[in-house]
């Protein structure tokens, strides 16, 4: 998946400082899993079909149409994340543990009661406010090795040289990564081409180098829902979701002489990146459920993208050690974030959703969705002026993803006011060239119901594997690749209350 970033890096480096967002950015914004309430937890998210519920929100509005009470519930949470890297043979492992809130919200109810609830073809009208989680973005990972092929240096190079060679007009032009690694030595020009930019990182000796991520931030979302029931047969919702997305990443990327040389014009390079995105956007959910007998359902639910309004806000540092090449000691370059803030809008994939649901009775049930994304309908949307760095992305987004299917099943059995509760989770694989990005989860729960209150238990682990890459070259050379296993366990305890 990451050779197509080759594709569009030329066209890319022609406009600078707009290479912060790429495809890998994409799946970031684009790819959610299932939270909301300890009960959807518990099913693995398995409601679009099964209703009353504020978590099934995410999946299918219609649910809350089931609704006869007004019902008002919240989920606290505790995250715990471990990715393990491997690199070259090398193991690392990082964890971290998370507290937040997976849903609050609260349905009103209007429904009839007795013989007016008989009579009524329609027999409720609900709307509800609250919010859903939609992604964690907590992780830690790091990954060490030695290369003796290639330096993360020379992809700045590439961009000076794409961006029309080494000039004074075109040095001010690129990326502050790029232009870091000029004013530190790293980049000057070539020796066989003085118009054009070399790297001066000598990399057949052996480089040891690790790369260390930090991640930081959620996208949630405030549903606006309405649901209706009809002859008890048809139930039809809709939703206004307005989902916000608060993330920030710190990037450290480093390589380390190891070649023995005291005189080779290279001792180290340090470069650490951050990053903070902020932004909010919008989505309409649309469902509806049919209940042609007591103990049968269906669902279906159609979700448009989300249209995101996007402000990233980014600053690097470079140090770097050439020795006696042009200098003597360590050499630093930073550049403050206030002087690198772009704004850019960002769609993400719609969604289609069928479910079914089989009740047995008050005993229990079994549920389960079929999930469409259609993940290569991401786009980004630049203003006047980065047409190229628009239409580089976006072919990039084409090339690297594919359309994917999840699959989501769940049950229950009811002992009284008591119920246990299970479910699993496909995620499927989003990348188009490779057989690595599906994830799979597995939950259990616990519930209690009485007549003005409930509390709901549930535990969920998810596990997903991908790959990581500190750069590409346009020329042919293997640049190793990192394995990254994450596995994330998620605790949640649903408290409500229903008058």
């Amino acid at each position: 998946m990451y050779k197509n970033i080759i594709l569009v890096l030329a066209a890319l480096c022609l406009v600078g400082t707009v290479n912060a967002q790429n495809e890998n950015d994409a799946l970031l914004l684009g790819r959610t899993y299932q939270f909301g309430t300890a009960r959807n937890l518990s099913l693995s998210g398995a409601t679009g079909s099964l209703g009353a519920d504020f978590g099934a929100i995410n999946n299918n509005p219609a649910g809350i149409g089931l609704y006869r009470k007004t019902d008002f519930s919240l989920t606290p949470a505790v995250l715990l994340t471990n990715v393990e890297g491997d690199y070259q043979g090398l193991q690392t492992n990082r964890s971290d543990t998370r507290f937040n809130f997976n849903q609050a919200g609260i349905v009103f109810a209007k429904a009839k009661k007795g013989k007016n609830y008989k009579r009524r073809k329609w027999k409720t009208s609900n709307f509800a406010i609250g919010f859903n989680r939609l992604a964690n973005i907590h992780s830690d990972y790091s990954y060490r090795g030695v290369d003796n092929t290639s330096s993360f240096v020379e992809t700045f190079a590439e961009e000076i040289n794409n961006a029309g060679g080494l000039n004074d007009n075109t040095i001010q032009g690129v990326s502050e990564a790029a232009y870091g690694a000029f004013q530190t030595f790293l980049i000057d020009a070539d020796p066989f081409d003085t118009t054009q930019a070399g790297s001066f990182v000598p990399f057949e000796g052996g480089l040891e180098r690790s790369k260390t991520v930090r991640r930081r931030g959620a996208i949630n979302e405030i549903n606006l829902s309405y649901g209706a029931n009809y002859m008890e047969k048809v139930l039809i919702g809709f939703s206004v979701g307005l989902p916000n997305v608060d993330y920030n990443q710190t990037e450290i990327l480093t390589e380390d002489d190891v070649s023995g040389n005291p005189d080779n014009d290279f001792d180290y390079v340090d470069l650490v990146q951050n990053v903070n995105i902020d932004g909010s956007g919008v989505n309409l959910k649309l469902g509806t459920i049919f209940k042609p007998t007591n103990a049968v359902r269906f669902g279906l639910a159609l979700h448009t993208p989300t249209w995101y309004r996007i402000t990233d806000v980014s600053s690097i540092a470079i140090e770097s050690n050439t020795e006696n090449l042009l200098t003597t000691g360590s050499v630093s370059f930073y550049e403050q974030e206030q002087s690198n803030l772009f704004e850019y809008r960002f769609q993400s994939p719609m969604k289609a959703i069928a479910s079914g649901t089989y009740l047995f009775g008050k005993k229990g049930f079994i549920s389960g969705d079929l999930e469409y994304v259609n993940y290569d309908g991401m786009k980004y949307r630049y203003d006047a002026g980065f047409e190229e760095a628009e239409l580089a992305v976006n072919d990039a987004i084409q090339a690297t993803y594919q359309n994917a299917v999840n699959v989501r099943l769940g049950g229950e059995v009811r002992f009284d006011q008591l119920a246990v509760r299970a479910g699993y989770a496909y995620y499927g694989n989003p990348y188009e060239s490779s057989d690595i990005g599906a994830a799979q989860s597995g939950s259990l729960g616990l519930g209690y119901r009485g007549k003005s209150f409930y509390v709901d238990l549930a535990g969920r682990y998810l596990l997903a594997q991908d790959m990581d890459q500190t750069h590409t070259l346009a020329r042919s050379v293997d640049v190793p690749q990192a394995t990254l296993r994450t596995g994330n366990t998620q605790i949640a305890m649903t408290v409500g209350f229903r008058f």
